[in-house]
């Protein structure tokens, strides 16, 4: 029942905040989380683009490279990871003032039609917080989560695209 809520949500939503804001509504409704994160990968690096929660505040924005922390890892080899250790994320500061720290991980990657998309986490804030049963969830999940993600990143491009200049890359009077 949930995964149909989340896959008639995700086929309403055209817009990528849209679309994360859906995940995020439902996935709270099954998954204990304090924090989610939702990286999405441009040619060899992973941004990310929303994340949302608790300890939003810890994360950058700032792309890292494939491979690189605990989710560029699950987006390089396209293999879940369940508790894993916050501090190896590669956007995550793990900042001393804090009183309680994120300190488990549940990253699953998504795929579009079109290959790997993107990687979806969350971070609890106790150790081994996450499930074999939470796992299954995000990984049927993540089914839905990678096309939708590829079409609202298709019509982010058609705006962009119809406000500028094809030639000159200009504003048009659209802008």
């Amino acid at each position: 029942q949930l995964l149909k809520s989340l896959a008639a949500d995700l086929a309403r939503s055209a817009r990528l905040e849209e679309v994360v804001s859906s995940i995020h509504d439902t996935l709270r409704q099954k998954i204990s989380y304090d924090t989610m994160a939702f990286y999405i990968r441009r040619q060899d690096d992973l941004e990310p683009v929303y994340v949302l929660g608790g300890h939003e505040s810890l994360f950058t924005k700032a792309p890292f490279p494939m491979g690189g922390g605990l989710s560029g890892w699950v987006a390089q080899n396209g293999v879940p990871v369940v508790n894993g250790n916050v501090s190896l994320e590669a956007c995550y500061t793990n900042d001393s003032d804090v009183l309680t720290n994120l300190q488990s991980a549940l990253a699953v990657p998504f795929v579009g039609r079109k290959g790997a998309t993107g990687v979806l986490t969350l971070y609890h804030l106790d150790r081994s917080a996450f499930s074999q049963d939470d796992l299954r969830i995000l990984e049927a999940a993540s089914a839905h989560i990678g096309p939708a993600v590829e079409g609202a990143l298709r019509f982010r491009e058609a705006e962009e695209t119809a406000a500028r200049d094809h030639l000159t890359g200009v504003a048009n009077a659209r802008a």
